[in-house]
């Protein structure tokens, strides 16, 4: 009889935990539309690189707070390329969500672009929005 209550306990305690856990996970933010978009156009697994950029680039379009697919920074433009596909450069952009705090409202990029801020001229692309340092570094390497 003492295991059925430790294991009715224990079915009780996890499921519990799993509830809460459900509700923690839910969010008020829009579903970013770009990574499925990314493996659907590139329909063979992500190669570890691209799995790194492909968690920067999420993590930079949590702080875009538009409305539209066009406003987030699309993967396509950024994890086809190897300077973009190591693990400094998802760092880099994990450690500017944490310092940006991009969870408040207040703190988010309307656009995709501003997060980035990119321009080109002479060859030679500069990036001046909240993530250039992680940007311009790998943009810089290789």
């Amino acid at each position: 009889m003492k295991k059925k209550i430790t294991k009715l306990n224990l079915l009780l305690v996890m499921t519990t935990a799993a509830l809460f856990m459900g509700a923690c996970a839910k969010s008020e933010s829009k579903q970013d539309p770009t990574l499925l978009a990314f493996l659907l156009q590139n329909p063979s697994v992500p190669t570890p690189g691209q799995g790194y950029c492909l968690t920067a680039i999420s993590l930079v379009n949590s702080c875009v707070g538009g409305t539209n697919t066009n406003q987030y920074v699309s993967p396509n433009d950024y994890c086809n390329n190897a300077k973009f596909q190591t693990e400094a450069f998802a760092k880099a952009v994990s450690a500017r969500v944490r310092e940006l705090n991009c969870d408040q409202p207040q703190s988010k990029y309307t656009f995709g672009s501003a997060a980035i801020g990119s321009t080109t001229a002479n060859g030679v692309t500069t990036y001046t929005g909240g993530f250039s340092a992680a940007f311009q570094a790998a943009n810089d390497t290789i």
